[in-house]
């Protein structure tokens, strides 16, 4: 934060200064492989794997319970 005071604040990336680039670029695919894989492991007894939780392709009705 560069100025409190203003409302909104002003804020420059402090990445930028420490590494000298542009910081890398936010990558979606990464974060959904890794939480697929962490809720995959709870889902499993569902029958629900990471491959189905990343495709979205397996629809449940009341009676599969």
């Amino acid at each position: 934060v560069t100025s409190a005071k203003n409302s909104p604040m002003d804020v420059e990336p402090w990445l930028v200064d420490e590494i000298g680039e542009d910081p890398p670029r936010y990558d979606p695919d990464y974060y959904a492989r890794r939480l697929a894989t962490a809720l995959g492991r709870i889902t499993e007894a569902f029958g629900w794997g990471r491959t189905e939780l990343m495709s979205g392709s397996r629809q449940q009705t009341l009676f599969d319970f």
